[in-house]
């Protein structure tokens, strides 16, 4: 998670289809701030996060919210093209219909 503490991401993301083949790649680069020291609100006691672990609910939940652009508790294509063409990549109604 080097890319979350240094607040910036720039690399490939593969995209896999249904049957988890790879069907394209996301490049891009993202910069992002936090609005506030994450540090401070974890517990002392709470152990580092398995990246490879399983997730809380609470942790996906956060996860699509940051794509729920209009905080309606629904990602829609919409919302995933908006964020696609913020990064710089041009998807089809059919790839984005793929991806929901």
């Amino acid at each position: 998670l080097e890319w979350f503490t240094t607040g910036s991401f720039e690399g490939k993301v593969d995209i896999l289809d249904k049957s988890d083949k790879k069907a394209g790649a996301l490049t891009f680069s993202a910069t992002f701030t936090r609005t506030r020291d994450l540090a401070s609100t974890a517990g002392d006691n709470d152990p580092p996060r398995d990246p490879n672990g399983d997730f809380k609910d609470e942790e996906i939940r956060d996860a699509f919210g940051a794509f729920d652009l209009d905080k309606n508790n629904y990602v829609g294509a919409a919302e995933i093209r908006h964020i696609l063409i913020n990064i710089g990549e041009r998807a089809t109604d059919e790839e984005i219909d793929e991806m929901i």
